[in-house]
């Protein structure tokens, strides 16, 4: 095998990525630690940076070597019809990551493209990735617009070279511009184009673009398909790993829930319990009370019966009374009767 293949890899080709999000970029993250590493660009711009999964691998790359070279994410953070549209939190986690891990060489711009040329002088960017809304309209913009900016030994990266649908113009684009400059394409992740778009060819990445052979093409991109799939199945086994964790998150929740509800099933059986007991000591005071009540009615209707006996005789006695008093009378009237009737008897016979 040719001794430029083997060297244009290296370690950090193979180096794992510290932020890894979901992203169509995935796959190219190995060859911009490698590119990075060749170039050490003192100036390093993004145009796209969405969830930072490319944007972080060049930073963790400049990071991790220590190079003198200043990067700066530009992007509206909005979202297009082709990368999709998103909320504010995605902003917030890409600038809350940025802060964290890169804040010393790192600088993101919220801002459309166009908007944010005047902040950069005219050739003074080594190495530019353009990863925007992929129309060939706006591509063709981008690029045009940014490449007075480029330095003598400026590389420009397109991506999605190889996608032709969503009215994506990026392949059209690169089919006209890697017949101006050298140029090499890697069709995995979409495809990705790289160009040299300054007057001289870094010759670290001279191999890159000398003259395409087949065997060079079929390591190469061999080489860099492997590796990046190795990056896609850290992110699929890191899907995997964060579900699991969701799941077992889940039943934990889950386990507490079947803890609180056996909890309270078992102060209900207690309370239940506890129930039962006061029912049977009400039933037996209840059984008792009514023992008494029967015995206490039984008692009030025996005295009201003998009450109403006794009233009985009592009004018989009266009537009794009442009868004799009204013969009295009768005899009385009669005995007045007799006597006024002898008293005229009296007065006739005196005469």
């Amino acid at each position: 095998m040719n001794k430029h293949m083997t060297s244009f890899l290296s370690k950090n080709s193979f180096a794992s990525p510290a932020y890894i999000h979901e992203s169509a970029w995935l796959t190219h993250i190995p060859f911009a630690f490698t590119l990075v590493e060749k170039l050490q660009p003192k100036i390093l711009v993004e145009l796209g940076v969405h969830t930072g999964s490319s944007y972080f691998a060049f930073c963790q790359a400049v990071k991790s070597a220590a190079y003198n070279t200043i990067c700066y994410g530009i992007d509206s953070w909005k979202g297009d019809e082709h990368a999709g549209y998103y909320d504010e939190d995605v902003f917030k986690e890409v600038q809350q990551y940025n802060k964290e891990n890169y804040a010393g060489f790192s600088y993101l711009i919220r801002s459309n493209f166009e908007q944010a040329l005047p902040s950069f002088e005219d050739g003074i960017i080594d190495l530019l990735h353009i990863d925007g809304y992929h129309k060939l309209e706006s591509v063709s913009n981008d690029f045009f617009n940014w490449l007075p900016k480029m330095s003598k030994k400026g590389i420009v990266l397109l991506h999605d070279i190889n996608v032709r649908e969503k009215e994506f113009g990026v392949h059209l684009l690169w089919q006209e511009l890697k017949t101006k400059y050298p140029a090499y394409e890697f069709k995995h992740g979409y495809g990705l184009g790289i160009l040299a778009v300054g007057s001289e060819v870094p010759k670290e990445l001279a191999f890159l673009f000398s003259k395409i052979n087949k065997s060079k093409e079929i390591f190469i991109n061999t080489a860099f398909g492997h590796l990046g799939s190795y990056v896609q199945h850290q992110f699929e086994f890191k899907k995997i790993i964060n579900h699991i964790s969701t799941l077992e998150e889940s039943v934990k929740k889950q386990n507490h829930l079947i803890s609180d509800q056996q909890d309270l099933l078992e102060k209900r059986d207690i309370h239940i319990k506890h129930l039962e007991q006061l029912n049977n000591n009400l039933y037996k005071q209840l059984s008792g009370l009514n023992e008494f009540c029967v015995k206490e009615l039984t008692a009030v209707v025996q005295n009201f019966n003998q009450s109403i006996t006794n009233n009985s005789i009592l009004n018989r006695i009266e009537m009794m009374q009442k009868e004799q008093n009204n013969i009295l009378q009768k005899l009385i009237k009669q005995g007045n009767q007799n006597k006024k009737i002898l008293d005229e008897v009296c007065v006739l016979l005196k005469k």
